[in-house]
Order: structure tokens, then C-alpha cells, then sequence
């Protein structure tokens, strides 16, 4: 055991000398182990070491005695140790979610916070290779890709998983060779976790066959880390290559390989703010815009949506598009109209083309967003004003913020693009239309 567990530390640079570990002790027999293992060793790998305990609430009977066998352990080897309880149930009831992943997130918090407040840059759980073997072939009865292959991360952030090459054969022998107490979870006992079918049943039998059988997935575990590190680190390199700022074209991403686009639409969702990670079945529906119409869309977690604007795939924050209020245009007054600012001024400067310059209108004008059914005669027919937009290639997000100018003969003017109607053009009136793209007004 002290072979693999310094294998772990060294080969995946676990700690340094001046780090404050946290170990989370709940008291079983692996976090026992671990604890005992990294105080004992504590001043040669140059490192300090304390304890946290989370009592989740789920066994009030066994809570007590679990306690106190932790915080004698840590008293008589000067272990300094804090203790949290929770309430997992009232917590699943208010978050809507099961047991394990209420107890799994309270525990993972508190640790978080714990190790924050007491200045311990590293938090070591106890997983170890069966552990992670049973994660593997959960992963892959739930339907995974590389990442649930991968198994349980040697090092994530601030955790470390130093027992992540040890069995539990050699914790076992480990405890009893010194003489250390532990108490038993009852629910470890239980088949209706899943993780504990598989512990008792599946791997069992993995066994039988080769007795090898969870050091071998565990091998197989980080042999798929590597090759998903070299394939994240090709996705990015080809996202940076190819990005346009939060867009892509269709043309680059259908040139990726199909196991780096995934992974691209992964960096481009997180580039917008997601946090989740995407299912297969999510990464393929934004692939499949590559193939689609010039405004289809797929909807993801954290409100982005990816939009396909014709040769481009966006991916942005979702929102809810109003439209700005109808504003009437006066002479001498710049009137705001969404990021547009207009003003409308007589025309003394003939032979200038700073604006669009204007017949005398029929009657009043006033600016206004596209509705449904407009028109502009154009070239001596009536164009349709939507149909107009999908031709010059303007985002679907974007139509509705547009400043279109009307009369009472009907719209006008379109100011992006400038699709003037027919006898509009004249010299004695001007408007002059400004747009702000990043505060900056063009």
C-alpha cells in the first residue's frame, strides 16, 4: 500500500511540500486508512494535515458513535478536526433530487467550505481502485463516453483520491496491521443503491473471471484520461484556430474530426456562459444545424441557445427579443431607437453623403420595428420586407431591432441595407443613422 499510494502521489504530483490537507474522515474504514496514512508520513512529505466529518442526518443512530470514533483518532494524534451536520433530507426535498446526489453535493460543499476557512489548499478523499472500477462500469451500464470511462479523477481542482491505486484488500490488511478502529456503514450493506449491486454482485463476478479484473479497468480508466486529455487539448486548439468570436463557420466545424467537434461545440457552450456538460444526444442536435436551414436553433442547458445564421453557428445567451417602442422622428432631435440613434435634420449640405437623403414625406414620420405582412415598393413592385432580410442574410435575432421609417403611405425607409422606397429619394430632407456596437456609436 505505501508503494501505490506513493505511485499516486508522485505520479500525478498529488502535493508539495508546505501543502495543508484536508482529509475527509467519515469514519469508515478507507478515510480512516488515508487519514492515518498521511499524518504518519506527514513530515516527509512536508505537509500538514487535518480532518473534517460531515454528519449527513440519513442515520441517527450510528451518527453519534461515528463521531466520537473520529474525534477520538484525531485528539490522540493531534488531528485538528471540524464537524459539520446536515439535514440531507429537507435539502433533497428542496432541491428535488435523490439521496446519494443530496448527500454527495451537502458533503462536497462542506468540504469546500471547510478547507477555505482553515487555509488547506488540498481535500483528499479516500476513493480507491475498486471504487473507481465500480464507477466505470456504472458509467457504462448509464451509457457514456470517454469522460465515465475515465473513471474517478486522480486530482480535480483541490481533491486528491491518494488511495486511488490501493485495493481493498490492502486497506483492510493496512487497518489491521495498525490496530486502527473504523466503523461500518450499514447502508454499504444495502442492494438498493446501485453502486452496492455492483459491488457485491457484478464485480464479484469480474473477478472470478480474472482476478485482476478491477485493477485492469482501473488501468483501462486512466489509459482513457490520457487519450480524452489529447483529444480536449486538439478540440481547443482547433476552436481557438477557428472561432469568430462566440461563432464558427459551418464550413470549419464539418472539417473536424467527429471526435474533436463534440468537443468543440463543448468549449463553444461553455465560451457562453454553460456550466453543464452536454449529452451526446445535445452535441449531435447542434451538429445536425450544419445540415439545416439558415435559422434553425437548438436550445441547451443555462439558457444558450446555438443559432444556425447561415454559413455561421452562434452560441449565446437566451433572450426574450421586444421590440423598441414606435417613436415619432422631429426635425433637429436625435430620437434613440434600441442600439440605433436617428436624426432627422433639413439637408443644407447638397452634394454630402453623410445620411439618406429624403423627398418630402407624406405626412408625419415615426420609427418603428418590422411587423408582420410590411412591404416597401421597391423597383416598382411591393418587396416583402421579411423575405428582404432572410436575402441580405440578417440574424433572425437581429430583425426586430431594425429601424424601419414610415409615412403614412407605408414604410419608408429600411435603414439597415437601405432599402429606400420608390420616389424617396430626394435632397431636402436627411436622416442620419448611427448604430452602437459595444458602447461605441458608428
Amino acid at each position: 500500500m505505501n508503494r501505490d499510494i506513493e505511485r499516486a502521489l508522485q505520479g500525478y504530483q498529488m502535493v508539495e511540500p508546505g501543502d495543508r490537507v484536508l482529509c475527509a474522515l467519515s469514519g469508515g474504514a478507507d478515510s480512516m486508512a488515508m487519514t492515518h496514512w498521511l499524518h504518519s508520513q506527514r513530515e516527509r512529505l512536508g505537509i500538514q494535515v487535518e480532518a473534517a466529518h460531515f454528519i449527513h442526518g440519513l442515520r441517527p443512530a450510528d451518527g453519534p458513535r461515528e463521531r466520537a470514533l473520529v474525534e477520538a483518532f484525531c485528539q490522540s494524534r493531534d488531528i485538528p478536526l471540524t464537524v459539520e451536520e446536515g439535514d440531507t433530507r429537507a435539502y433533497c426535498r428542496q432541491q428535488g433530487c435523490g439521496l446519494e446526489e443530496g448527500a454527495r453535493a451537502l458533503r462536497y460543499g462542506f468540504l469546500s467550505r471547510c478547507a477555505a476557512q482553515r487555509g488547506c489548499g488540498k481535500i483528499a478523499t479516500a476513493h480507491h481502485m475498486e471504487d473507481n472500477a465500480e464507477t466505470v462500469l456504472l458509467q457504462m451500464c448509464r451509457g457514456t463516453g470517454l469522460r465515465g470511462l475515465a473513471g474517478i479523477p486522480p486530482v480535480r481542482g483541490p481533491f486528491i483520491r491518494p488511495l486511488l491505486l490501493v485495493t481493498r484488500g490492502q486497506i483492510e490488511k493496512y487497518l489491521a496491521e495498525n490496530h486502527i478502529p473504523y466503523a461500518e456503514d450499514p447502508s454499504n450493506q444495502w442492494d438498493g443503491y446501485a453502486r452496492n449491486r455492483v459491488r457485491h454482485k457484478v464485480l464479484p463476478l469480474l473477478e472470478q473471471i480474472n482476478g485482476q479484473a478491477p485493477r485492469h479497468i482501473a488501468a483501462l480508466a486512466a489509459g482513457v484520461r490520457q487519450d480524452l486529455d489529447f483529444l480536449e487539448q486538439a478540440a481547443q486548439a482547433f476552436w481557438q484556430q477557428h472561432r469568430q468570436g462566440a461563432a464558427m463557420t459551418v464550413d470549419a466545424l464539418q472539417s473536424a474530426h467527429p471526435a474533436v467537434a463534440g468537443r468543440v461545440v463543448q468549449l463553444a457552450y461553455e465560451q457562453a456562459g454553460g456550466t453543464a456538460v452536454l449529452t451526446r444526444q445535445q452535441r449531435q442536435a447542434v451538429l445536425d444545424l450544419c445540415m439545416a436551414g439558415p435559422s434553425a436553433r437548438v436550445d441547451l442547458p443555462d439558457n444558450i441557445v446555438v443559432q444556425r445564421q447561415y454559413g455561421k453557428l452562434a452560441w449565446q445567451q437566451r433572450q426574450q427579443q421586444t421590440p423598441p417602442e414606435p417613436k415619432v422622428l422631429e426635425p433637429g432631435k436625435t430620437v434613440e431607437f434600441g442600439r440605433y440613434q436617428l436624426l432627422l435634420q433639413p439637408n443644407g449640405r447638397p452634394g454630402e453623403e453623410r445620411g439618406y437623403h429624403l423627398a418630402p414625406p407624406a405626412g408625419q414620420l415615426v420609427v418603428r420595428a418590422r411587423q408582420p405582412g410590411d412591404t416597401i415598393l421597391w423597383h416598382g413592385h411591393h418587396r416583402n420586407i421579411k423575405k428582404w432580410m432572410i436575402d441580405q442574410k440578417i440574424p433572425q435575432t437581429e430583425r426586430a431591432g431594425i429601424p424601419l421609417v414610415c409615412d403614412e403611405a407605408g414604410v419608408l425607409l429600411v435603414c439597415r441595407g437601405g432599402l429606400l422606397r420608390d420616389g424617396a429619394q430626394g435632397r431636402q430632407w436627411e436622416l442620419v443613422v448611427r448604430e452602437r456596437d459595444d458602447g461605441i456609436v458608428r
